[in-house]
């Protein structure tokens, strides 16, 4: 499990390490050993870390595949019996689609990688909060310095993969909510608009932040966390959004009986609340 604590920083460990050379550039012993020490190990949590990261990234690439290809063979089954599945005005027919206990399995797979994405992102999220936390805390300046210029080598501090594939699944999800269940309800233009410069603003805020928080960290963030306590951050999860837009066009056209069935397969709870966002890609920070 990503949460096991051997595979995360050794948050204590390098505390410990930094506290001790603050200071040190001052002394006439500047302690090299220390800081010697201090980096070596602030190395090796590093690599454990993006190893553990870049493992399971190239998982989730192989799994998006084999989704991919669940998806692709849905919408192909739907366009050749349009007559069974798809309504005189063009409109999809969830309940016809999703009478196949085969079909009913996208949905589940895609959700099981929802699951995995969110998993790796919050793991990213928290080490590299962890090594902010200590560098601006704990570290004398020249340590600083050093920390974070590593940190920001690191693949799990950027999570360029992984933010492609984030935007892939979102771009697949609205391709099969379209095609088996309905194009979704938007609010109106002016409300739209207004919340798309809203959203922009507070990821400029957070990306331009003295925190160094990553980008993509502000990208992914829900609209309650874009101001606060860094600490507490965490990403918006894929799988509310999901459910909450599946379970909003399903009312919409109202099946809202069918919501229950289908997130029992995905083995989820459904949300009362609509989707705080569509699932399209949200405007990148500046």
């Amino acid at each position: 499990s990503l949460a096991a604590r051997k595979q995360c920083i050794d948050y204590k460990g390098l505390k410990k390490r930094a506290e001790s050379l603050v200071g040190s550039e001052k002394a006439c012993d500047i302690h090299e050993k220390e800081q010697e020490d201090f980096q070596q190990f602030f190395s090796h949590e590093m690599e454990k870390i993006s190893h553990l990261y870049a493992k399971q990234e190239r998982k989730l690439c192989k799994f998006f595949c084999a989704m991919e290809a669940k998806v692709d063979s849905l919408s192909s089954a739907i366009n050749q019996n349009r007559k069974d599945f798809v309504h005189e005005d063009g409109a999809p027919n969830p309940e016809r689609i999703f009478a196949d206990s085969a079909n009913k399995q996208v949905p589940v797979a895609m959700l099981a990688f929802m699951v995995h994405i969110d998993a790796l992102r919050t793991f990213a999220l928290l080490n590299t909060l962890a090594v902010l936390h200590i560098a601006q805390r704990h570290c004398s300046k020249l340590l600083y310095r050093l920390v974070l210029e590593r940190l920001y080598q690191e693949p799990f501090y950027h999570c360029s993969r992984l933010s492609t594939l984030v935007d892939e699944i979102s771009r697949i999800s609205n391709t099969f909510l379209d095609g088996s269940v309905g194009k979704a309800v938007h609010h109106n233009a002016a409300t739209a608009e207004t919340d798309a410069v809203d959203y922009l603003s507070a990821c400029c805020t957070w990306a331009n932040q003295k925190g160094r928080v990553p980008p993509w960290v502000c990208k992914s963030l829900p609209s309650s966390k874009l101001q606060g306590d860094r600490r507490s951050l965490r990403v918006q999860p894929l799988v509310q959004q999901f459910v909450s837009e599946l379970s909003a066009r399903l009312h919409s056209r109202g099946l809202a009986s069918m919501v229950p069935d289908l997130v029992k397969q995905m083995s989820v709870k459904p949300s009362s609340a609509p989707a705080q966002r569509p699932l399209h890609s949200s405007p990148s920070s500046a």
